[in-house]
């Protein structure tokens, strides 16, 4: 075992659709993708795409949807430790633009404790989590007419650079950073979460292609209210 990714499982239907029917109506989507997902999933599968299976532990159900799971895991090498669950769990989303709605579909009514695992050469852990500091890294200037699907995005950027980081655990965490970034500014540009995963030529291309966006951590609201005084520039009394 060289990573553990530790989540909640989701088979994802992603569709495209300029209308949503409400009442008694109907409507055909554009185009659509059937996926898996989950953020720590998500980003296990990206870390496997790149040439680096984890291992996965994760919800899985004893139902068509969970051997569907299990089987796409499977496909991409990974080692899938099972938290039972009585159904899978599903997510339903329309991205628009920027922006996306996700209705989701949850069992997360474990029917056993954790699975007791041997970690033994185990380099990476990867649970869903938030950074405390306000580190900023602007993100790279893809057109608004490229973007598909922004769901999953932020799931291949940490499956990304987890990836980065076992290949050279010597480098700078910015550098592994940056190689994420430009793993997730590929992915928005598909649709589904599998579609998105990129491979390292990808990477490197779309690194080439696009430049850092011109945002600031204020301007983004990742700074709070209280501190935005300390991001202006000084005023010089004489």
């Amino acid at each position: 075992m060289k990573a553990l990714f530790i989540g909640q499982s989701y088979i994802d239907i992603t569709f495209v659709t300029d209308h949503m029917p409400s009442g008694d109506e109907k409507t055909v989507a554009r185009d659509y993708a059937v996926s898996f997902g989950g953020n720590a999933v998500t980003a296990a599968f990206a870390c496997a795409k790149l040439g680096i299976a984890p291992d996965l532990l994760a919800s899985v159900a004893d139902d068509w949807l969970g051997r569907m799971f299990i089987d796409m895991a499977a496909k991409y090498g990974i080692s899938v430790h099972h938290r039972k669950v009585a159904e899978s769990s599903l997510s339903f989303i329309m991205p628009k633009g920027d922006q996306r709605a996700i209705v989701r579909c949850r069992d997360d009514n474990f029917k056993h404790p954790f699975p007791l695992l041997n970690l033994t050469g185990c380099r990476a852990l990867h649970v869903d989590g938030h950074l405390p500091d306000e580190r900023f890294l602007p993100a790279l200037d893809v057109p608004d007419r490229l973007v598909i699907d922004t769901n999953g995005a932020g799931d291949i950027f940490h499956g990304s650079y987890v990836y980065s980081y076992l290949i050279d655990p010597d480098a700078e965490w910015e550098q592994h950073f940056k190689f994420a970034r430009a793993a997730s500014a590929h992915s928005i540009q598909h649709l589904g979460n599998e579609a998105s995963l990129p491979t390292l030529a990808q990477i490197n291309e779309t690194a080439a292609r696009f430049g850092e966006r011109r945002q600031t951590p204020v301007e983004l609201g990742l700074v709070p209210e209280r501190d935005k005084r300390a991001t202006k520039p000084a005023t010089l009394r004489r």
